[in-house]
């Protein structure tokens, strides 16, 4: 796994590297950068009302250039990467509420969003608003983090009734106060259904969020101080001539409760208060964060537009709730298990499968890991260190290092299929390094599936049927100390592995004719020692210089394998069910079954202290060569 998150770091440095060459080359092409700020006037006037429509400010009324111009600047400067992203538009859907259960979960139950929806109570008689007017409503507030849904009242005729919605009608759901667990109060919009009065509406309704703050002794003692050594608490304050907040703010007052606090203030107030002395850029100022640490300004810096997403993603960097904590490791856990595709060696069957296997695996643990993260919070010693964390992660967040790294997670969002191209050409590259560095036979050493023909192992590594010449005394000893159960793992040592004979497997082909008799026993020893003269090989005294080779004079054209004497006939190992090639090392165990020496050692090394053909136990002798008989 740690090997996976150094190959996972270096592809994200390469994405940097990356970033840094294109934004090179567009600068060499074009000669502008992205975060190149840009004055209002140069913009034509559609491009000027659609930056409006983004920063949720009204221009009804508004006609002439140099007054857009003066409103757009009012509300923050304009960077080149903002005006591209102006242009782009997302398509978005209403959610259909089921029941009154589902509203109740989803609406009431959020202490962090902003609902609109739309309450039906009779279907065919539904005039305003109409479609289109609520397909525009849906399209301009859902770029401001307001969720959109539809409540027929035929799903639920008790729970209108309960609610008195006796007709179609909007409703608008946002939390009373600053705290992160707060009451969500439901507003009825009694109006008129054009678009405009339905978006005034709503963006009033939402600017209750936002504190006003007209006293600079208030501006001192409630935002500039702190009253607590270790606040975690921020606070951002625009600088507005007009009493208009924009929607983005507004809306954004919402998604950090009881986290981050937002207020308004004029630039005479902010002139009289402390924030001035301390502020170092003062230039085209409108929006400045404070934290414990320090004032900083906002809009500057490469990704810090003044759009909701932007500012929504700066500050979840700045004070990230531990839902976000939880849904970035859970991001970086899933991405681990990609590279799991090119470090196995095999089929694409197999390399599908253990990709499954690997992002299971991984999951379960970072549950089990987060479970026991969530517990030692609850110590009140552990607990008083979170804002000692926080802490870290505001200073980091602030960072240039940190600007440049949400510049790049925003262009790359935008541009997908970059990311899949050179996240494919990565994978390809590692596949072919690791595929000439580490053999398959390495590999079927780490993930090796043919022990799993059978499941009965798994709670019967000795199957009671092969222990019937042995008497009462010698199986219940057995079965208590070598059989696992559900309380007592089995654990033995491994010593004996060391001392299991080892041989290399020869073939040869002799063209000849035999020597003995036709009725000669197969594997017979060149000399003809019988079984007196040879006993049976003991796991612990025998040593691989201590290995008996025999031949088997045998008709043309035939080929018989070399075996070590008194050992079951066989030219296949059943672990890897691959055929003993000439030279390859062979390891026997004591119930007389060879198998490849890395196959069997890799066997023993997993606890699995028995014979994989006739499960009988690696490290004790066989009273009686069954196999013989």
């Amino acid at each position: 796994m740690w090997f996976k998150l150094i190959l996972l770091l270096i592809y994200v440095a390469v994405l940097f590297v990356l970033a840094r060459v294109l934004e090179a080359v567009s600068w060499i092409e074009t000669g502008v950068l992205s975060h190149r700020l840009l004055d209002p006037m140069t913009l034509s006037v559609l491009k000027l009302k659609t930056l409006l429509e983004q920063r949720g400010v009204s221009y009804e009324g508004v006609v002439e250039k140099p007054e857009l111009s003066e409103l757009v600047d009012t509300t923050g400067l304009v960077t080149e990467g903002e005006v591209i992203d102006a242009g782009s538009e997302e398509s978005c859907t209403a959610t259909n509420f089921t029941g009154g259960s589902h509203f109740l979960e989803q609406v009431e139950d959020a202490k962090d969003s902003v609902w609109l929806v739309r309450v039906i109570a009779k279907q065919w008689n539904f005039q305003p608003p109409s479609e289109r007017t609520w397909t525009s409503v849906i399209n301009k507030v859902t770029k401001f983090g307001v969720r959109v849904g539809n409540f027929h009242c035929k799903t639920d005729y008790r729970f209108c009734h309960m609610k008195n919605w006796d007709s179609t009608r909007l409703i608008l759901g946002l939390p009373q106060k600053f705290q992160s667990k707060s009451q969500v109060q439901l507003y009825t919009y009694s109006g008129n259904h054009r678009l405009a009065s339905i978006s005034h509406w709503i963006k009033d309704t939402v600017n209750r969020k936002v504190l006003v703050i007209s006293d600079p002794g208030e501006l001192n003692r409630n935002w500039i101080s702190y009253t607590q050594a270790e606040d975690p608490e921020i606070r951002i304050i625009m600088v507005s001539k007009h009493s208009q907040v924009p929607l983005f703010y507004s809306a954004l007052s919402v998604r950090f409760p009881g986290r981050i606090r937002f207020g308004v203030t004029s630039k005479e107030v902010l002139i009289r208060s402390n924030a001035w002395k301390i502020l170092r850029e003062k230039k085209n100022l409108t929006y400045f964060i404070i934290t414990k640490e320090k004032i900083f300004q906002y809009g500057m810096r490469p990704s810090e537009s003044i759009t909701f997403q932007s500012m929504e993603t700066y500050l979840k960097c700045l004070y990230p709730s531990l839902n976000d904590v939880f849904i970035l490791t859970l991001f970086i856990c899933n991405s681990l298990t990609i590279f799991e595709i090119c470090l196995i060696q095999g089929s694409f069957v197999k390399r599908i499968v253990m990709l499954l296997y690997c992002a299971i695996k991984y999951n379960i643990v970072l549950i089990l890991l987060w479970m026991g993260l969530l517990t030692l919070f609850q110590i009140p010693f552990i607990a008083n260190l979170v804002p000692y964390g926080l802490r870290l992660i505001r200073l980091f967040g602030s960072t240039d290092t940190m600007t440049f790294i949400r510049a790049d997670v925003k262009f790359y969002c935008q541009h997908l299929l970059l990311v899949e191209l050179s996240l494919g050409l990565y994978l390809l590259f590692l596949g072919l390094w690791f595929y000439k560095e580490r053999s398959e036979e390495e590999a079927d050493q780490e993930w090796n599936f043919a022990q799993f023909r059978t499941l009965e192992h798994l709670f019967y590594p000795l199957h009671p049927r092969s222990l019937s010449h042995l008497d009462r005394n010698a199986f219940l000893e057995w079965n208590q100390q070598e059989i696992p159960s559900l309380w007592m793992a089995a654990h033995m040592s491994s010593d004996y592995i060391k001392l299991l004979p080892t041989w290399s497997y020869i073939i040869r082909d002799q063209s000849t004719e035999c020597a003995g008799s036709n009725t000669q026993p197969a594997y017979s020893t060149t000399n003809n020692r019988t079984e007196q003269d040879h006993p049976p090989i003991q796991s612990d005294n025998v040593t691989p210089s201590q290995s008996y080779i025999t031949t088997e004079r045998c008709p043309p054209a035939q080929t018989r394998p070399l075996c070590v004497w008194d050992y079951v006939e066989c030219s296949q190992c059943v672990i890897c069910l691959e055929d003993y090639e000439e030279g390859v090392l062979l390891c026997g165990l004591p119930c007389k079954h060879s198998f490849h020496q890395r196959c069997i050692v890799v066997w023993l090394q997993r606890d699995n202290h028995y014979c994989p053909v006739c499960r009988w136990p690696s490290n004790k002798a066989m009273p009686v060569h069954v196999h013989s008989e």
